[in-house]
């Protein structure tokens, strides 16, 4: 596990700077995912998870031992054909900032369990908006979160082996 750790940060700290290139994460449970590095803003490394936060303020977390493989490539023709063939969650929460009522749109890949869930600033759970099972394609809810006090929230989706968490600023009108 540390060596995997070491490889990888030595990996990106040489791909730094360059254009056009990716890397393509191979799950042990056969699903694959990939991003282009410049998309990227930073990657983080908590105990064993790994975090990718994207500049879209989308952010990505593995356990990594779920990683079974990863590779980079120089070449964004590549890239297109991983990524129409990569299992991603895409999430949009509108409106944000937000007053009361919370819209959460969702794209599975496949049918998968799902949890979402409300969580403070400093990431204590609050809520469980929704848990179970949902099928493949867009999936939406609405949630009223009107109880909570102004402030900076986050509102994390997790699917399978993939979590996305999105930054939702609550300002009362």
């Amino acid at each position: 596990m540390k060596q995997f750790l070491i490889t990888f940060a030595a990996i990106l700290m040489l791909l730094t700077g360059t254009h056009a290139q990716s890397v393509y994460f191979n799950f042990t449970n056969g699903t694959q995912a990939g991003y282009n590095l410049e998309d990227i803003d930073k990657i983080t490394f908590t105990n064993d998870v790994m975090n990718v936060f994207l500049l879209n303020a989308t952010t990505l977390s593995w356990n990594v031992s779920t990683i079974a493989h990863y590779t980079y490539s120089e070449s964004s023709v590549d890239v297109e054909e991983l990524i129409a063939n990569t299992r991603k969650l895409a999430v949009n929460i509108y409106p944000n900032p937000n007053s009361g009522d919370v819209n959460i749109q969702y794209n599975l890949a496949s049918d998968s369990p799902v949890r979402i869930e409300w969580l403070s600033i400093d990431g204590k759970l609050l809520h469980t908006i929704f848990q179970g099972d949902q099928e493949k394609g867009e999936n939406s809810l609405g949630w009223n979160a009107s109880n909570y006090a102004d402030g900076t929230y986050f509102c994390r989706i997790t699917s399978s082996n993939l979590v996305v968490t999105k930054t939702i600023i609550m300002a009362g009108e």
